[in-house]
C-alpha cells in the first residue's frame, strides 16, 4: 500500500480511514467520481462510518443521506495490477452503499464482464483489503474487448444486471475500453455511465497528474536500488537496474533522483543506443575518478528504453575494454564490474 510521509489524518475524513496509512489518492479519486461523474449528486454527510468502528457491520454507515437509494454500481478492475487498487474498491464499495446504493464487483476485469461473473460486495467484503496488494476482484487482460461484438456483449451484461454506473480501475488500455463501451454512437444498445479511477504504476494516463499505485512502485524501487546500492559499494561494481513503465520513463527518473542513482536512461530522452552505450561508460569512468570511497555506480534503465538490458550491458564492457579499461576486478586491478538486475513484477508488490 502505498505510504506518504507525515500525516494522512483528515479532521473530516468521509471514510474515516485517518487511522491507516493509505493511498489518499484512492479516496480523492473515488469522491470525484461519485460526487462529479456518476449519476446520484447531493452531499455526502461525514462521516460515512463511525470513527469507533471500521468493521464489518453495516450499521456503521450513515443512512440518513441517502442520494442513490435504488441504484446499482458495479466497480472492475482491468490490466495490470497496481498497489492500491484494493483501497479504491474498499473506498468506492464505501461510499457508494454509504449513500445508499447496490454495489457489485466484477470478477477478473472485462473477461469477466463478459462472462457475467458479477457478484455482490458489502463492507465485510472489503473492511480489512486496505493492506493487500493486487485486486481482491482479480484482473485480466481481455483481446477480445477490442472487437465491437464483445463491447455489445459486455453492455447486454450490464443491461441485464440493471446496472446505474460501472467503475474501471486501471491503466491506459483499461480506461481506453472504458471509452469505447461508453460510447453511445458504436450502438443502439444502451449503456450506464462509466467513470474511470487511473490506476497504473507507469504513470502513463493523459490527464493525470499521479495514478493509484504509481508512489508504492516507485519506493519500492528506491528500497531495492539502496539494498543493491550496499553490495556494489562492496565491491565497487556497477550495477544496471531495469525497472518496469512501459513505454513511459518516470518511474526510472523519480526512482533515480530519490536513490541518488549515478545514471538514469529513459525513452523520452531521444538518445540511439551508440548515445546511451557512450553516456554509460563516461559516467563509470567519471564517477571511478572521482570517487575516494570507491567506485560503486547505479544505473537506473526503463523497460521502454530501446536497447535490452543484457545488451546494453554487452556494449558497455566492450566499450570499457576499448578504453582501455578491463571488464572484471578479480585482481584488484582496477577493472570495472557490470552486473545486471531486472526487479520486474516485484515493483507491482504491496
Amino acid at each position: 500500500m502505498s505510504r506518504i510521509k507525515g500525516s494522512l489524518a483528515l479532521k473530516y475524513d468521509l471514510l474515516n480511514l485517518d487511522q491507516y496509512s493509505v493511498d489518499c489518492r484512492a479516496r480523492a479519486h473515488v469522491l470525484f467520481t461519485f460526487n462529479g461523474m456518476l449519476v446520484g449528486g447531493g452531499t455526502v454527510k461525514e462521516p460515512l462510518m463511525s470513527t469507533s468502528n471500521t468493521g464489518s457491520n453495516t450499521s456503521n454507515i450513515d443512512q440518513s443521506s441517502k442520494p442513490m437509494e435504488g441504484q446499482t454500481f458495479a466497480i472492475l478492475t482491468s490490466g495490470g495490477d497496481a498497489p492500491g487498487m484494493n483501497a479504491a474498491i474498499r473506498a468506492a464499495t464505501l461510499v457508494a452503499l454509504g449513500k445508499g446504493a447496490t454495489v457489485l464487483g466484477i470478477e477478473r476485469g472485462y473477461r469477466g464482464l463478459l462472462d457475467g461473473r458479477l457478484r455482490p460486495l458489502e463492507p465485510a467484503d472489503v473492511h480489512d483489503i486496505l493492506r493487500e496488494g493486487g485486486t481482491i476482484l482479480g484482473s485480466a487482460r481481455c483481446a477480445d474487448f477490442h472487437q465491437i461484438e464483445a463491447r455489445d456483449q459486455a453492455r447486454s451484461v450490464l443491461i441485464e444486471h440493471q446496472i446505474d454506473g460501472l467503475i474501471v480501475i486501471g491503466g491506459n488500455g483499461s480506461l481506453t475500453g472504458a471509452c469505447l463501451l461508453g460510447d453511445s454512437s458504436e450502438s443502439a444498445l444502451a449503456c450506464p455511465r462509466i467513470a474511470g479511477i487511473p490506476a497504473s504504476i507507469d504513470n502513463d494516463i493523459g490527464l493525470t497528474g499521479l495514478a493509484i499505485g504509481v508512489d508504492t512502485a516507485m519506493n519500492t524501487i528506491v528500497e531495492a536500488c539502496d539494498k543493491i546500492s550496499d553490495t556494489a559499494s562492496a565491491h565497487d561494481r556497477t550495477f544496471i537496474i531495469e525497472v518496469m513503465g512501459r513505454d513511459c520513463g518516470y518511474l526510472a527518473m523519480t526512482a533515480a533522483v530519490a536513490s541518488g542513482a549515478d545514471i538514469v536512461l529513459f525513452p523520452e530522452a531521444g538518445k540511439c543506443d551508440d548515445e546511451l552505450v557512450t553516456s554509460m561508460v563516461d559516467t563509470i569512468l567519471a564517477v571511478r575518478q572521482r570517487s575516494y570511497r570507491g567506485g560503486r555506480v547505479i544505473a537506473i534503465k526503463a523497460e521502454g528504453v530501446g536497447i535490452t538490458t543484457e545488451e546494453l550491458k554487452a556494449r558497455v564492457d566492450a566499450e570499457l575494454i576499448a578504453r582501455g579499461v578491463a571488464n572484471n576486478d578479480d585482481e584488484g586491478t582496477g577493472g570495472v564490474e557490470t552486473r545486471v538486475t531486472v526487479l520486474g513484477h516485484v515493483v507491482r508488490g504491496g
